[in-house]
């Protein structure tokens, strides 16, 4: 399933917009539809750099079924793409350190709240690419207790 026949059926007059709300919102529709029929105790979504709509949020709340990203920045520091603005501020003297947090997804992007938080280190000798691979490496161990947590919160409350 992919976005591009949503915005063939929703076609916007802007050319400089790919796909308007409404191929947006249809097309969250119906992979929350498709989502909860196989019924999942948990959607995550690392990697996805998809915006998810109150079309696919919502029905996922009312099912109980916790959506959960994992965001390469401290809470709050940076939303959307940050790695490279996290680089660029450390060199600028602005910050010391970045970090990574598992949050859960709402539709404010990157606003969800914290699961797991973890603070990375950037060196003076640092390339951006060092500094991608440590966050790399942090990214596989919090995101496992992310969804651990996160599957624990979900059974306390059952």
């Amino acid at each position: 399933m992919n976005l591009v026949p949503y915005g063939k059926r929703f076609p916007i007059s802007d050319p400089s917009i790919k796909y308007g709300p409404a191929a947006r919102e249809a097309y969250d529709a119906d992979l929350a539809e498709k989502t909860l029929k196989v019924n999942p105790d948990i959607v995550v979504c690392a990697g996805w750099m998809h915006i998810l709509s109150n079309s696919f949020l919502n029905p996922l709340a009312e099912a109980n079924v916790p959506i959960l990203n994992l965001h390469p920045a401290q809470p709050g520091q940076y939303d959307g793409a940050p790695i490279e603005r996290a680089y660029e501020d450390f060199q600028r003297g602005k910050i010391k350190n970045t970090g990574l947090f598992v949050h859960y997804v709402i539709q404010e992007v990157d606003r969800g709240a914290p699961i797991v938080v973890q603070e990375v280190a950037i060196n003076p000798e640092d390339t951006l690419e060092d500094l991608q691979e440590r966050l790399h490496t942090y990214e596989h161990k919090i995101i496992v207790a992310g969804i651990k947590i996160a599957l624990e919160n979900r059974l306390s409350v059952q």
